[in-house]
This record gives C-alpha cells, structure tokens and sequence, in this order.
C-alpha cells in the first residue's frame, strides 16, 4: 500500500471510530486502550433501538465522507470496519435503490457480514442480505491462510476469492 501511495496510485482516506468500545477479540494484551468502533458492537439480538440508532449514525458519517471527499473508486474494511462497509453498501441500496452504489469495488478484510450476537455469544448473520451489494468484492479471511475457513460466514452475493 506504500508503493500505491507513493507514486499517487490511489489515495487512501481513512476513518476512524468513535464510540467508546471494549477491545476486539485478540487485541486485549496486545495494543493499550482506549478503544473505539464506529457504532455499538456487537449489536445484540435483543437490540432495544439504541444500538440500531448508533448504527445509523455510523451510516451518516459514511454518507459525510462521500459527500465531502468523494467520490471513491472502492471501500475497503478490516474487521469491525469491513462490517461497516457491508452493512453501509447494503443499507444504501435498500434505501435507494434506483441510484448507483456509491463504490465500484469493496474489499472486505476478516470481516463478518452484519450480523448480531446471540445471548450465547455466537454471531447470528443478519437476514435478507444477498442481491444488494451489486459491485465487485473480495473477501480476504487471514484464516483461510492458517488453514481455517469462514465458508460460514462468506459476505453476501459477489464475493471474489
């Protein structure tokens, strides 16, 4: 990405969390708070509304980027970030669905699909997701690269491996 950014191949623009947040899993120990999401995570199952507002929230700060810095040629997310950017694309596409997506391409790195969790602590994949996202994607799962797999959890519709 230095390379890329170096000789003004692409320009990167990147967006930060703001929301007070526990670690994710694996950076406890690892890297010093605080920490940030950029909207309630996990949601729960039993969301009561102002998880899903916090949500939209995270959504309007997306649609600020675009509006004020746009237009990008893709999206890409990691993690918690990739999530977002499912869940954005979609969202766009069911409230509009007669403009053009924003992106032309999303890059999604270990990422779930939007999802919730169960009160037992498993990720629950959001329903009604598949024929949204409409660009080209690729789905990077590091654990595929130590011999797991997330077939489980593959990001909806057109995902490129």
């Amino acid at each position: 990405m230095t390379d890329l950014r170096r000789d003004n191949t692409v320009t990167f623009h990147f967006l930060e969390g703001d929301v007070d947040s526990i670690p994710g899993p694996g950076i406890s120990g690892f890297y010093d708070g605080p920490y940030y999401s950029y909207y309630k995570f996990p949601r729960s199952i039993s969301d009561n509304g102002a998880e899903g507002e916090s949500l939209l929230s995270a959504y309007d700060r997306l649609y600020d980027v675009v509006d004020e810095e746009g237009p990008f040629d893709g999206v890409l997310g990691f993690s918690h970030g990739g999530t977002l950017a499912a869940g954005f694309l979609i969202h766009h596409a069911k409230l509009y669905p007669q403009e053009l997506p924003l992106f032309r391409c999303a890059i999604f790195i270990n990422s779930l699909p939007p999802f919730r969790m169960d009160p037992g602590g498993t990720p629950v994949i959001d329903p009604d997701l598949n024929g949204y996202i409409n660009i080209p994607t690729h789905e990077i799962d590091p654990g595929t690269m130590r011999g797991k797999s997330n077939a489980s959890h593959p990001m909806p519709n057109r995902v490129i491996r």
